[in-house]
Formats: C-alpha cells, sequence, structure tokens
C-alpha cells in the first residue's frame, strides 16, 4: 500500500511539474500587431496599387458599405475606403447582387466587364 501512494505522489508531482513548465513555455513574448504599416520594409515610401479596383459581390451592400451619418462604425468604414484610394490608389466597389451569384460571375466575364469580384460575400441559411 505504502509504494501505490508514493507512486501517486510522484505521478502527481510529475504532473504539476509539466503543466508549470508549458504554462511559461506558452508565455507570449512579442506583442501582436493587427494593424500593421504596409510601406514596413520596403525601399519606396508609398505603396500604389496603379489604380486597381477591388470588386465585392454581395447581396448585402448596406453592410459593406452603408449611407454616411448612419453608424459610427459605417462612417469609420467610409472613411477607411476614402483613406486606402488617396493613400495606395486603390478603389473599392461594392456591387449588390439579386440573382445567383454564379449567373452574376458567369455572364460578367463572358462580356469582358470589370465587374467580376475579387470577394463575394453570401450567407448561408
Amino acid at each position: 500500500m505504502k509504494k501505490f501512494s508514493f507512486l501517486k505522489k510522484m505521478a502527481a508531482t510529475a504532473m504539476i511539474a509539466a503543466m508549470t513548465v508549458s504554462m511559461f513555455s506558452c508565455a507570449q513574448k512579442d506583442a501582436e500587431v493587427f494593424d500593421v504599416d504596409l510601406n514596413e520594409g520596403r525601399d519606396s515610401s508609398v505603396i500604389d496599387f496603379e489604380g486597381q479596383s477591388l470588386n465585392i459581390l454581395t447581396g448585402w451592400p448596406e453592410e459593406w458599405k452603408p449611407e454616411s451619418g448612419f453608424t459610427s462604425m459605417g462612417d469609420n468604414l467610409i472613411a477607411r475606403y476614402n483613406e486606402m484610394k488617396e493613400k495606395y490608389n486603390l478603389t473599392i466597389n461594392i456591387y449588390k447582387n439579386d440573382v445567383a451569384f454564379s449567373t452574376f460571375i458567369m455572364s460578367n466575364l463572358a462580356a469582358g466587364t470589370d465587374k467580376v469580384p475579387d470577394i463575394v460575400d453570401c450567407h448561408a441559411h
């Protein structure tokens, strides 16, 4: 019986040591940065997308580009779109889709228009 109790104490001590080591090994060393400067590490001081467009196809364009003054979050989003156009020469276009996404995409591909989406926002029910 004494041997079994000794083994339980050794196992518990080993588990505590393992938990302590794993806790300290998972400690965050550097803070995560979510707003990275796009110019960082580049030779030029300006990034230029040369007037390219980012096309977003959605059934809910109000979520992607709301009316000005509706909410503060929407106003911040509109300001960010404008900043990206001025600072990076990138235009963001929001297209409303009332029909099937594949129909819209294929018809614009076949017609050779520039309305082919880069991002498709679709909600599943």
